[in-house]
């Protein structure tokens, strides 16, 4: 995997360990990668898939309840399975599978929006430009918020300085909320104005999303 690439998968919020972790986590998993997945992320899920001792299929009508995973913006259900004797299917996103690999265990799919594939356009239109700093949120929540700017098409940073568009904190106070609101030009918001954003399918006005007290 070429540097660019392994760079570009870091900012979308996917880790590239330089050896890859065994495990059963995926063991009498079947999966189906959907085609608007690029290249780089489908060799990237068959590696860790694989990895995880689950089973990368061609065609979604043959097995019982695949977990189908698709790309984020991709809300094109032709290949979900729709025979009664299906048992419903699962749809997640390459961030589920990187991140139950990592944690060796299937995550609920439902913990958080960037686990399954996020119905807006990506990248998300005027999100190119920003530059987002995460502060105050902690562990498996802070990831996913992080995965999530990655994955709309902001730049992730963990620095706070003056290139920085946007800060995500969750209360109004700590040094990085007072810093920001000292400058005048950082709108800090929480976690929700990104949620927003995706059901809005663009920017929306941080107003509303101020951090409470």
């Amino acid at each position: 995997m070429s540097q660019a690439t392994t760079s570009s998968l870091r900012q979308a919020g996917i880790s590239v360990p330089k050896q890859m972790a065994f495990s059963s986590v995926f063991m009498n998993e079947v999966f189906l990668l959907s085609p608007s997945l690029s290249t780089s992320i489908r060799d990237r899920l068959n590696r860790v898939i694989m990895a995880g001792s689950g089973r990368v299929i061609g065609d979604a009508s043959r097995h019982n309840a695949p977990i189908i995973v698709k790309a984020h913006g991709d809300t094109d259900d032709s290949q979900s399975p729709s025979h009664p004797s299906h048992a419903p299917h699962r749809i997640v996103s390459s961030h589920w599978v990187f991140k139950s690999h990592q944690a060796n265990r299937l995550i609920d799919p439902s913990a958080h929006l960037v686990l399954r594939p996020l119905p807006c356009a990506i990248p998300l239109p005027g999100f190119a430009p920003l530059r987002i700093c995460v502060s105050q949120y902690s562990g498996a929540r802070r990831d996913y918020i992080l995965c999530l700017c990655g994955a709309l098409g902001a730049l992730r940073t963990e620095k706070l300085d003056r290139r920085i568009t946007h800060l995500v904190c969750s209360w109004a106070h700590g040094d990085k909320y007072e810093l920001a609101t000292r400058w005048g030009d950082v709108a800090v918001v929480t976690e929700e104005w990104l949620h927003a954003c995706v059901r809005a399918n663009g920017i929306v006005p941080p107003g509303p999303y101020h951090p409470p007290r």
